[in-house]
């Protein structure tokens, strides 16, 4: 693993290999339908800002130098505060599609050492 990673940090100045699993995978879209109300007439509005002194409030404007409206979003029967974003459930890595394994192993598993196939996931194409 640490060969790929060098592979991937080595393949552009921009380039950062990430490590699978460090992220945390959660459902946020469930997270906070549960806590947030929508935004009503959301596509009349071109800026939005919040800030932390106001949570649970959006201030949205129609134009850049047009009069901010606030509009306070937060579900009252689930308010924020009793839970936070750490309570929101995990969800299972979804792993890769089968092009993206098509992908790594045809393009990234022959720059690896013979070493380094052997902890590579992809298994290769029998011609």
């Amino acid at each position: 693993m640490n060969e790929l990673a060098a592979v991937v940090d080595g393949s552009s100045s921009t380039n950062a290999a990430v490590r699978y699993p460090a992220w945390c995978w959660r459902n946020w879209k469930l997270f906070i339908g549960e806590h947030f109300n929508a935004l009503p007439g959301i596509w009349k509005n071109q800026f939005f800002r919040v800030s932390s002194v106001y949570p649970g409030v959006v201030m949205a404007k129609t134009c850049s130098d047009g009069e901010e409206t606030s509009v306070f979003i937060e579900e009252p029967r689930f308010p924020l505060h009793e839970h936070r974003p750490s309570n929101c459930a995990q969800l299972l890595a979804p792993g890769l599609s089968a092009a993206r394994r098509d992908y790594l192993r045809d393009n990234v598993r022959p720059l690896l050492s013979a070493r380094g196939h052997e902890g590579f996931a992809c298994r290769v194409r029998k011609m």
